[in-house]
């Protein structure tokens, strides 16, 4: 593919992107019904109004967005953290309307187990979907030995906007799903699942919600997670939107039958399979509240699970018998009318999150607009707002990989919210991704604004950006490694590894070691004149170890005399050596055609697309570094681990010998290291990297070794150094606990 070509790709907007929630606002995220100021029902919700809010569920996405044709995806729900084919939940199987294909639904109708994590994707992937989720179950640990796998699959048709036959969906599709799972907030609307697909005459999606019984019903939670494919007429709560706003079933020579509905159930309630049927049973009345009539053409199913411990079946066992203590039935209604909530609040979710989607051979499906949800609904007397604490800047769903966040990462979290809009405007800047670290794992990360200006495709944690001057200490650590196996030595000449001097006329570079390059001591400039591409010589400013003097050049020799010396590239030597055992899967030292469906587009000092885009084909350790904030992330975390026998770490001595001071930059007043600046924040030294390349692209790296928490700024214009530097002070002045300060 040519560059040109890649370029085009890049700009087009084909992907799922919000649209502004009403006609005169700028683009910004959607809400969901809650946000309207529309309840449903009369039980509260859980703290995220998610599936998830039942203790230890988990939801991952993979979604699949490529050209003009390909809007699916796959979804994971998986029941706990654990194995679960050994240790298997109780579950039930409803099937309102049957015109479908629900892998596994006949032996959990017979054995009322549900024994692998629960699939979501498109009809004709549900069987590539289940041998991969097959080939996931007998690849863990405990499985060895295993013979038969029971898949579970659910599906909708979303051949509308979606290329179907083109049987998109891979087995690493569903891979990336099931190990993305997790709890806390879940992404709804055009992912996953639910990328392509309809419901009630608009866009529909991935939804979901929760209820919490209070103590006096028994205090349990329930989740439910759908998939909206249906057709109908829209009401919310009680209001008929769809007929107001003339969309709907049967509406003169309207046909919207277009099917279907899958409905995941989960509870922490003792229940089992017997009264799970008895719950799933009563997750189609909150369909039909929504003004689904459960069409011919609709395969409505809904799966119903406990995650509660007590009921959990193990594989093996010993015992001949299971004794188990489950709720009376008689105490089963609350759960009942929380199930028909949930249900029903979640479907108006999956389109409240959704947005206007082109596809397939040019079709279009519109998004519902919140504002005349309001505006119908105020009609019809419910007290509906436009919520005023919507941001302008559009953003994609936060990422959470902790079950809780620490009382600094929320700070930093919520300052972050409340002025990237301000940030994100004064500086110019179209998007930018941050990723946080703490306790040595990544635990939060969330894309702002979009990837290219006048484009609707949102940036996201895994959006493809050049790291620019970052590109220094990923090298650097791969270097230090090989130190470490024996292939180099931090001391010796550079010229001895490239078997001559690197040019002419200069006697002092042959004192030129990596210690030097890496400490940015070597004498060298950033560039020569004209660039390293040009025939222009290079030149000594000073003696070798003679004072600090940031070099690019430095960094250039060093790669070129590894590359000799172990006849090989710098993209294959790091892909092999460090990207690939870290699973860094966004991120290489020169351009690959891959990154052309998440990659940003830089951008001038005024927000303003640069005309022309030049993808890195030449590697170069100093600035060619494309990646992602969470992949940029999981390398600190490398970094941070107490775990320091993997092949690819630092051992603990090397690792303090790269954070050492061993020269000091005057305009900044920071000491470095071996390849990483160093600089006291409170009292604490910390390690930090920022990169800005002519590109147009900004971004900026810190971690604590000592506290295991760091942060990743990935900006995609000339601005976005404004805006990291703002976000950093901010951080740095907050009130935080006293043991971070």
């Amino acid at each position: 593919m040519s560059r040109n070509k890649l370029w085009m790709v890049a700009m087009v907007a084909v992907s799922c992107a919000p649209n502004s929630v009403g006609a005169d606002e700028p683009p910004e995220s959607r809400p969901r019904l809650r946000q309207l100021g529309i309840a449903v029902g009369v039980l509260p919700t859980g703290a995220h109004n998610a599936i998830t809010d039942v203790a230890g569920v988990q939801v991952g996405h993979r979604t699949l967005l490529e050209g003009d044709s390909i809007r699916t995806g796959v979804t994971a729900i998986s029941p706990h953290p654990g194995n679960v084919f050994l240790q298997k939940c109780p579950a039930a199987i409803h099937v309102a309307n049957g015109f479908g294909k629900f892998v596994g639904s006949t032996q959990i109708d017979e054995l009322g187990v549900l024994e692998t994590p629960i699939v979501l994707t498109n009809t004709l992937s549900t069987f590539a979907a289940a041998d991969a989720l097959v080939d996931w179950v007998l690849n863990l640990d405990g499985c060895e030995q295993v013979r038969s796998v029971n898949p579970v699959v659910g599906e909708c048709n979303d051949g509308h906007l979606n290329d179907i036959r083109a049987r998109r969906v891979a087995r690493d599709d569903v891979r990336a799903a099931l190990q993305s799972a997790r709890g806390g907030e879940v992404e709804e609307g055009c992912v996953g699942a639910g990328a392509g697909t309809r419901c009630l005459g608009w866009k529909g999606g991935i939804g979901t919600s929760s209820r919490k019984l209070p103590d006096s019903l028994g205090g349990h939670t329930v989740g439910v997670l759908v998939q909206t494919n249906f057709g109908g007429m829209l009401t919310v709560a009680g209001v008929p939107v769809g007929r107001e706003l003339g969309n709907f079933f049967l509406q003169d020579a309207v046909k919207q039958e277009h099917g279907s509905c899958i409905v995941i159930v989960a509870t922490d309630a003792p229940i089992d399979a017997r009264q799970l049927k008895r719950i799933a049973r009563r997750a189609p009345l909150g369909l039909a509240a929504t003004g689904s009539p459960i069409t011919h053409g609709s395969g409505d199913y809904v799966l119903a699970f406990s995650t509660h411990e007590s009921l959990r079946t193990d594989y093996l066992s010993e015992s001949p018998v299971e004794t188990t203590t489950t709720l009376r039935d008689d105490r089963l209604s609350p759960l009942f009318q929380a199930v028909k909530e949930a249900t029903e609040e979640a479907v108006i979710n999956s389109m409240l999150k959704a947005v206007t989607t082109t596809g397939h051979a040019g079709s279009r499906v519109e998004a519902i607009d919140p504002a005349r949800v309001v505006e119908i609904c105020r009609q019809h007397g419910l007290p509906a707002k436009l919520p005023g604490h919507v941001s302008r800047t559009p953003r994609s769903a936060p990422r959470h990989y902790a079950e809780q966040l620490g009382p600094a990462t929320r700070a930093k979290i919520e300052w972050l919210e409340s002025h990237v809009d301000e940030l994100l405007r004064q500086h110019h800047v179209p998007g930018v991704a941050v990723a946080i670290i703490d306790n040595r794992q990544l635990v939060w990360s969330r894309g702002y604004g979009v990837r290219c200006a006048g484009a609707e495709s949102l940036v996201e944690p895994d959006t493809v950006m050049e790291a620019c001057s970052m590109s220094k200490p990923l090298f650097a650590y791969l270097f230090l490694r090989m130190i470490e196996d024996g292939t180099f030595e931090l001391d010796r000449p550079l010229v001895e590894y490239l078997g001559k001097d690197y040019w002419e006329g200069e006697p002092r570079q042959r004192r030129i070691t990596a210690r030097h390059v890496l400490t940015h001591t070597s004498g060298l400039p950033n560039w020569r004149e004209g660039g390293w591409r040009s025939n222009n010589p290079l030149s000594l400013a000073v003696d070798p170890g003679a004072e600090f003097r940031y070099s690019g050049e430095g960094f250039l020799m060093l790669q070129r005399a590894v590359e000799h010396h172990l006849k090989s590239d710098l993209r294959r030597l790091a892909q092999e050596r460090l990207l690939a055992p870290l699973q860094l899967a966004h991120t290489s030292f020169r351009w690959d055609d891959r990154f052309v469906v998440r990659a940003a587009c830089g951008h001038d000092s005024k927000g303003n697309t640069k005309s022309s885009r030049n993808y890195y084909q030449d590697p170069n350790a100093a600035y060619s570094l494309y990646t992602t904030a969470e992949d940029y992330a999981r390398f600190l975390v490398d970094i941070l681990s107490d775990d320091r026998k993997p092949a690819q770490r630092l051992s603990a001595d090397m690792r303090a010998e790269m954070l050492k001071p061993a020269s000091h930059r005057d305009e900044q007043d920071a000491d470095w290291g071996l390849g990483w600046g160093l600089k006291v924040v409170a009292n604490r030294r910390r390690a930090f990297h920022s990169g800005a390349n002519g590109t147009g692209f900004r971004c900026h790296s810190e971690f604590d070794l000592q506290q295991g928490e760091g942060f990743v700024i990935m900006t995609n214009a000339i601005g976005g150094a404004a805006l990291w530097k703002d976000v950093v002070s901010g951080w740095e002045h907050l009130e935080l606990p006293a043991e971070r300060r």
